[in-house]
């Protein structure tokens, strides 16, 4: 380009600053990345699967532009399971893939609204039958299509999500608890200290005084949506046979009355007997909501418990 033809060229780069003259042609829109949220520093996030028969653990996200939406945008997502075949090929970890038969989605033709930045609240829901506890998941998240002036870009459209799966917490511990009554120092609270040792030596044994139908509680101090299951260690040094018999009663409400019978018979209270002394540890399967749990004897000897376990969400 020769020194006249430079100082036209920047003339009219000048004049299309100034008002815009003859530029229409040039102008080209600035393509809007579109990602999956909330951002997350980690490559792969983590998240927890909670393993109970027919629950669905719940992973939340939305799709995102960096700018308001000119106008409404349509976008599709999916599971790519091939995705999590080239993650482990290039980076040399061994993820098990999620099975399609473990996934749901809320939706997977969200809508960002126009000027909006976000699409409303997706929810991921999996399902833990027919996974494998010892195994480490990867979901792999992907927008495959976005409407109007949206370039898709790898780097930004895909987000990773490791799954480990276990137990509902025990969210019994440190709760406030109560008994019939106290004989040789065994609190109630020894029942939600986390140990589960079931020698008197060891200091963390309840006991009661013996007095017919003796019992112990706990408040969870809320309403679980899910309680899953109930652990019961049981004394293991001597003396099994004080956890003979027994009935686990979970409510959503206080118990009305400490009778066995009027417990039982209380509206939306739920029965879960055992029959005969308990093991070093016994599970009862539960499946209900509750914010109340008491375990009570139907004859005249002492209850000793070693720790109440209540695995819930």
């Amino acid at each position: 380009m020769n020194n006249i033809s430079y100082k036209i060229y920047s003339f009219f780069l000048l004049l299309c600053l100034i008002v815009g003259a003859g530029c229409e042609e040039d102008e080209q829109e600035i393509p809007t990345g579109i990602f999956i949220a909330p951002n997350s520093r980690d490559i792969v996030e983590p998240r927890n699967v909670v393993f109970v028969e027919n629950y669905e653990s719940s992973i939340a996200f939305s799709v995102a532009v960096y700018e308001p939406a000119s106008e409404e945008i349509q976008v599709a997502i999916r599971q790519n399971n091939e995705l999590v075949s080239q993650y482990n090929s290039t980076n040399g970890t061994q993820y098990e893939p999620l099975p399609e038969q473990s996934i749901r989605f809320s939706s997977e033709t969200p809508v960002i609204e126009k000027g909006e930045k976000n699409s409303a609240e997706i929810e991921a829901l999996i399902n833990s039958d027919l996974l494998d506890e010892d195994k480490t998941y990867m979901l792999a998240l992907e927008i495959t299509n976005a409407s109007g002036n949206i370039v898709l870009n790898k780097a930004m459209n895909v987000k990773y999500f490791s799954l480990k799966g276990g137990p509902p917490p025990n969210i019994a511990l440190g709760k406030p608890t109560n008994q019939s009554s106290i004989t040789a120092g065994g609190l109630s609270p020894r029942a939600v200290d986390g140990n589960t040792n079931g020698a008197w030596s060891a200091g963390s044994v309840t006991h009661t005084a013996g007095v017919g139908q003796d019992w112990w509680e706990v408040d969870l101090e809320a309403i679980s949506p899910l309680i899953a299951q109930i652990n019961i260690y049981n004394r293991t040094d001597c003396c099994a046979q004080r956890l003979v018999d027994f009935h686990v009663f979970v409510s959503d409400v206080p118990f009305e009355s400490t009778s066995l019978e009027e417990t039982q018979a209380q509206e939306g209270v739920s029965d879960y007997f055992t029959a005969g002394v308990g093991g070093a540890k016994t599970e009862i399967k539960i499946g209900r909501t509750g914010r109340y749990v008491r375990v009570q004897l139907e004859g005249n000897t002492p209850l000793a418990l070693a720790e109440v376990e209540i695995l819930a969400l």
